[in-house]
């Protein structure tokens, strides 16, 4: 009897000890979380002020309306503008993953209209697949349930696939965005389609990891909409994150390798009234 009940205080005590060492260790972890998003927000900060001076010279010089620079001047001045949006997107996606990552209390979620959110994206995207001669189509249906969302969040989970298709279709391929609304599961499914270069099965949940690259990174060219251009490695992390965010699910399906790709996510609403 007394031997038992020592090794029942023995183990109890080192299950006190563990069981302390968890608190302190969540604690500490819980501070680095909150060091690392302040330092996040901080160089966010302290990029974006000089951007938009460097940016809005570069634009300036640009402009060039009287041909006062040669034209090499003018050649390298736009190399340096696309870098410059490069750079710029790649910090709009760190406050993004910012926003997603600090207290869902800061963001502003509403009764939206998922129709004009689609809508919005698709007249702002054809400037884009314009230039790489792709056509965006739309299949959407008359009226959907209201759903409470951030409306910006929305938009950039859409645009963000999007740009994805472009940068993987080939010139002249179609690019479809689309909405279904599954009554059974209380859900709209929203999807972009493509006729672009695939995606291997083994890969599926890999693309959504922050940085990664499916093929090796020196196949690929930096650019915004070039095909093949590597982008920032973020925009499918993005939509993973705010679409969890709101209890929802995000996947992509693909035959295989150039048979295209279509992503889908969904967005819960409580009940089935009369939407938009």
């Amino acid at each position: 009897m007394i031997t038992n009940q020592l090794n029942k205080d023995k183990l109890y005590n080192e299950l006190q000890i563990k069981t302390n060492e968890l608190v302190e260790n969540n604690k500490r972890l819980q501070e680095l979380d909150k060091m690392k998003s302040e330092f996040v927000h901080m160089v966010n900060h302290e990029l974006r002020s000089p951007m938009v001076t460097i940016k809005g010279y570069t634009e300036l010089l640009l402009n060039n309306k009287n041909g006062e620079l040669p034209d090499q001047a003018v050649q390298k001045l736009a190399v340096m503008q696309r870098s410059i949006n490069r750079l710029n997107n790649i910090i709009e996606n760190i406050r993004a993953l910012t926003i997603i990552d600090s207290d869902r209390k800061k963001i502003r979620i509403s009764k939206i209209n998922a129709i004009k959110v689609i809508n919005d994206v698709y007249n702002d995207m054809l400037i884009l697949t314009g230039k790489r001669r792709q056509n965006l189509k739309l299949d959407i249906q008359n009226q959907y349930p209201s759903i409470l969302y951030n409306e910006e969040q929305l938009y950039q989970c859409l645009a963000n696939l999007i740009t994805n298709s472009i940068r993987y279709s080939p010139d002249g391929s179609d690019i479809i965005i689309g909405a279904l609304c599954n009554e059974n599961e209380k859900e709209i499914i929203f999807y972009v389609k493509d006729t672009g270069m695939g995606i291997e099965e083994k890969e599926f949940k890999n693309i959504f990891l922050p940085f990664y690259e499916i093929k090796n990174i020196k196949e690929h060219h930096s650019g915004t909409i070039e095909f093949n251009s590597a982008g920032t490695g973020l925009g499918l992390t993005i939509v993973k994150k705010i679409v969890e965010s709101y209890n929802g699910r995000v996947w992509v399906e693909s035959p295989g390798l150039w048979k295209g790709s279509t992503f889908y996510f969904t967005v819960p609403f409580d009940k089935l009234e009369k939407g938009y």
